[in-house]
């Protein structure tokens, strides 16, 4: 597999980017890494909450699962996919999300 570490120019500086970000639902959006498996022991998919900064990740690559969900739906996923969550990720009860986790 490819990785996503890609460059990316911003006001004509270089910067090396390790994600893609993928805007997929109004609230959220989705960030897959497979470059910082180091960090977080495996590929990962953040699922980042707008209104509260929240990073809810996931192990593995969840882009497609999760594409095109309202902001409740996917915060629904991310509980029924709670036996995937990363080490890294934010304690959900600390935010308040549309649905009940």
């Amino acid at each position: 597999m490819s990785t996503t570490l890609h460059n990316v120019f911003i006001k004509g500086t270089p910067l090396v980017v390790p994600n893609r970000v993928t805007e997929t639902g109004k609230g959220y959006y989705v960030s897959y890494n497979n470059y910082d498996v180091r960090i977080y022991g495996c590929d990962t998919t953040a699922i980042v909450i707008d209104s509260t900064g929240a990073f809810l990740i996931l192990n593995g690559d969840h882009r497609k699962a999760v594409d095109g969900m309202t902001l409740a739906e996917v915060c629904a996923y991310f509980h029924a996919n709670a036996d995937k969550k990363n080490k890294m990720s934010d304690p959900h009860e600390d935010y308040k999300l549309p649905v009940s986790l």
